[in-house]
């Protein structure tokens, strides 16, 4: 269960968060810190990217697909003590 998160949020698109967020899980990855990732939006390519830097499953978090209750419990699902939620 995930019991802290961060948010990696950007001004708009090809702001540099999908860049910024691999980065930060490689290199907590590389440090043996334990971290989860989840994407926000409909996007499944950038999840699948997000979960080869960090080396566990990464989650899709949409909020027009998915209600409330459910992104919640996608989120606290993550193993990892860390989650980084790209934005």
């Amino acid at each position: 269960m995930a019991d802290n998160g961060l948010v990696i949020a950007g001004l708009g698109s090809g702001s540099g968060k999908t860049t910024l967020t691999l980065g930060m899980l490689r290199a907590l990855t590389r440090r043996g810190t334990a971290v989860g990732a989840a994407k926000s939006g409909p996007d499944y390519i950038d999840t699948a990217f997000l979960t080869a830097a960090c080396g566990t499953n990464a989650v899709n978090l949409d909020s027009h697909a998915m209600s409330q209750t459910m992104l919640c419990d996608l989120a606290r699902r993550q193993a990892a003590p860390l989650l980084l939620i790209e934005g």
